[in-house]
């Protein structure tokens, strides 16, 4: 169509103007304007060139431009679009339950004068006649803009490029149901896609400090503790592997604490310190009496020990007894007739008038420096680990 049939017949200065741009001639148009102030178009056409007066070329549609930007989009754009996308979604469903929620109230007929729907209409309607409150206007849906345009497989050729180069997110609708938005598309369905990915049940591989062993916070450790021996009838083997030695400290406050650590020393240096083993199992047994006596939680720190440490060889029935180990160290009360079975690990000097006394409230826990892995390779040779549990504790 040529330029002629988008030129009325008849034009004022305006029109003139408007359509030639800045190559309006006011002097030309004075000369050719009839009476009425207006020029024909069979004027303006002689003055100028056709070509000038061609309607510009329409631009791509939007939407075509909006697809080529999502297209060409690197991928932290898309991320950032889509943080967008889903936060305006979320705050378009909160405005929707809430209008529910009013909706629901106002439909309460139950709260009306009879109960019948046309009557809260009239009492509603009475009520806005009586504040002059009358609402002509019709209802206006709000729309974020970041949720336009939607499209579909309709609109664009290209729907199925966009969709794949987005994603399909995961929200709480205002019906109270999931529902799914997609990033570039701006579609909402209720229904889950097939092309859904929920990134929130991908597994995430982690590193387990405690190998698979318990683990306990140190704000339940002695929960744990009661746990253990009351319930489970086993010894604590308690895992720190802070910096600090934070467990040995509190136990050294909180109970009576014997330091076998040296046990754990490698053997030069044991020899260059002299340690002994008989002397450290001698110590042992005198703060074990002392705790059987106070009804006191022993705590035992073996430092470094591993599988070089024997305790099964090391423990004697007259010092410190295997028995010991089980049931967190309540085992050693039970009777074993005439006396109880920790008689032997009291000296006389260590009797009451010659009376073997104790209190039901002991226990033992064990204290180790070793990671958790060697603790399930190397302890199994030094400890009796059937009747022990070992508790990774976590700071």
């Amino acid at each position: 169509m040529g330029a002629a049939a988008s030129i009325p017949e008849s034009m004022d200065v305006d029109a003139c103007k408007q359509l030639v741009g800045d190559d309006f001639d006011q002097v030309k148009f004075d000369e050719l304007k009839d009476e009425s102030g207006n020029i024909s178009r069979e004027s303006l056409l002689a003055l100028q060139p056709e070509a000038s007066l061609e309607v510009a070329p329409q631009p791509e549609s939007s939407l075509e431009a909006y697809i080529d930007s999502c297209l060409s989009s690197l991928d932290d754009e898309k991320m950032s679009i889509a943080e967008e996308v889903l936060k305006a979604a979320v705050s378009r469903e909160k405005t929707f339950a809430k209008d529910s929620a009013v909706k629901t109230k106002e439909s309460d007929y139950s709260k009306s004068f009879s109960g019948t729907a046309a009557d809260t209409k009239a009492e509603k309607d009475f009520g806005k006649l009586m504040s002059e409150d009358v609402d002509n206007s019709e209802p206006i849906e709000a729309c974020d803009p970041v949720l336009s345009p939607v499209v579909t497989a309709d609109d664009s050729a290209r729907y199925e490029e966009l969709r794949a180069a987005g994603k399909w997110m995961k929200l709480m609708g205002g019906a109270g149901c999931f529902m799914y938005i997609h990033s570039l598309t701006h579609e909402t369905v209720s229904l889950r896609p097939e092309d859904f990915v929920d990134e929130e049940a991908k597994v995430v591989e982690t590193v387990d400090p405690a190998c698979g062993l318990c683990s306990v916070g140190i704000s339940d450790l002695m929960d744990e503790i009661a746990k253990t021996v009351e319930t489970e009838q086993m010894t604590p083997l308690l895992i720190d592997n802070s910096e600090e030695g934070v467990l040995t400290t509190f136990f050294s406050y909180k109970s009576i604490l014997c330091d076998l650590s040296d046990l754990g020393l490698p053997l030069q240096e044991r020899r260059k310190k002299k340690i002994k083993p008989k002397t450290e199992m001698e110590k042992l047994r005198q703060h074990t009496v002392n705790a059987i006596k106070n009804g006191a939680t022993l705590a035992v720190s073996l430092g470094k020990a591993d599988s070089s440490t024997n305790f099964k060889m090391l423990c004697k029935k007259d010092c410190f007894p295997i028995e010991m180990f089980q049931q967190g160290g309540k085992r050693i009360l039970t009777p074993s007739f005439p006396a109880p079975r920790c008689a032997k690990m009291f000296r006389e000097e260590d009797k009451e008038s010659g009376q073997v006394l104790f209190k039901e409230k002991f226990q033992m826990v064990l204290i180790s420096t070793l990671t958790p892995s060697e603790v399930k390779s190397e302890l199994p040779d030094s400890l009796p680990m059937e009747h022990i549990k070992p508790i990774f504790v976590l700071f």
